[in-house]
């Protein structure tokens, strides 16, 4: 989305968003496509790709690309774990398309709910817990588009049709398939007679190897995929550093020729329901704060620098809350850089605190050339003890350790150095 100059990003609507990425991540078996020999296509075929397996992925590729229209109902469970961490969560996804303009998405998990509508020509975003939703005509093939763009919720409607147009090429890649049986899958009351097919495929990336194994459990009479259980496993080096991210999907609806009524994808906004240009949530979160003792924490720089808050005492510190993906931190950053350096040797101490992976965070410090240190918030914990929900959240402390100002949307440099005044910074 297009943030204004007093914008605020709401944190639960790009944990969602990057969740419903998640889901979609491209099948390693289209990564390593460039690995698997030419020759699996024809005479030759490798031991561990069954002749009778590859072929019936061929079938199922074909199927998802003669797709004019479906509606899907999804349960995605996954789970992350390492020897640093373990995370969970579930979502259910509704989708309903007429390809390749229509589009309703619905996204369901516990951090809320959003609904996207797309009739091909007006793309509709409604977070109903704000009760506000945006109104954007769609964009043309050829369109430019802006960074901020790239993370609109608008592209829902290409990330709802990846929901099947990434089964299209299914049998791409693949380093090993076999059929393991024959099994009836219970979707409710139903049951489906089903193929199951075990694919492995792996990759060796720059700094890491990655391993993933799929089962398919394919619709015997349709050729859908009705549940796939994956497990990838990303190693950059010691057994100690290994991340095992697991889902499991399950298509409990999947209709392909019922007709699909326009109003599906239409939109009638609920009684107190308001269109706004951008999401906005009310800072309410600086009660409690202001004026008292800083909540204490502990965490680590991207360098790996413990930095505990209320050592800081006898500094001023300036404490900003930011994300990559953010435009409004974007347009922040420059700003609390410049007056860090400018301000470090009369007593200032600048520091942003990031929940993103500490590469993503690295990358983009090196890339736009910051020099303030970076806090990795990963399990959000100085977020939780400063009631932040939404970025860029800036708080300032005093000398003494108390928290002097908290504000919430995009901060101008003309304000942000008559705050600094007031403690004594100028």
């Amino acid at each position: 989305m297009r943030f204004g100059s007093e914008s605020t990003v709401l944190r639960f609507l790009p944990t969602l968003f990057l969740f419903l990425i998640s889901l979609f991540e491209p099948c390693l078996a289209r990564e390593v496509k460039g690995n698997v020999p030419e020759e699996s296509e024809g005479a030759k075929v490798s031991p561990s790709l069954q002749p009778e397996a590859i072929e019936l992925l061929k079938k199922v590729g074909a199927t998802y690309k003669n797709l004019k229209q479906f509606q899907v109902e999804v349960d995605v469970k996954t789970s992350m774990h390492s020897s640093l961490r373990q995370k969970s969560r579930e979502t259910h996804i509704s989708v309903a398309a007429i390809r390749p303009e229509k589009m309703r998405v619905i996204l369901r998990n516990a951090a809320g709910q959003i609904q996207y509508f797309c009739n091909g020509t007006t793309a509709i975003t409604y977070l109903p817990r704000l009760k506000q939703y945006t109104q954007k005509p769609v964009a043309k093939p050829g369109d430019s588009k802006s960074d901020e763009d790239e993370h609109d919720a608008s592209n829902f409607a290409s990330m709802g049709d990846e929901m099947v147009s990434q089964y299209e090429s299914i049998d791409s890649g693949v380093e090993s398939a076999r059929i393991v049986r024959e099994e009836a899958l219970v979707l409710g009351e139903e049951k489906i007679n089903c193929v199951v097919i075990e694919v492995e495929a792996s990759k060796q990336l720059e700094e890491a190897e990655t391993t993933t194994r799929r089962t398919y459990w394919i619709e015997k009479d349709r050729g859908l995929v009705r549940k796939v259980e994956s497990e990838s496993r990303f190693q950059p080096g010691s057994k100690e550093e290994a991340v095992v991210i697991q889902a499991e999907k399950t298509f409990s609806t999947f209709n392909t020729s019922e007709p699909i009524g326009d109003d599906i994808f239409s939109f009638s906004p609920p009684t107190g329901t308001s269109e706004v240009a951008d999401f906005y949530e009310p800072p309410r979160r600086a009660e409690g704060l202001l004026g008292k003792e800083a909540p204490n924490f502990t965490l680590k720089t991207v360098k790996g620098e413990s930095v505990q808050i209320k050592k800081l005492r006898g500094k001023v510190v300036l404490l900003s809350f930011w994300a990559s993906w953010c435009g409004p931190c974007r347009q922040e950053m420059p700003v609390i850089e410049k007056l860090g350096q400018q301000y470090r040797d009369k007593g200032l101490m600048v520091f942003g605190v990031n929940d993103e992976d500490r590469e993503t965070i690295q990358d983009y410090i090196k890339e736009n050339g910051y020099s303030f240190p970076t806090l990795v918030d990963e399990e959000q914990e100085a977020s939780n003890l400063y009631n932040v929900h939404a970025i860029p959240t800036m708080v300032v402390l005093d000398r003494e350790g108390n928290v002097a100002s908290y504000r919430v949307g995009l901060t101008r440099e003309a304000e942000l150095r008559a705050m600094l005044g007031t403690l004594g910074i100028h």
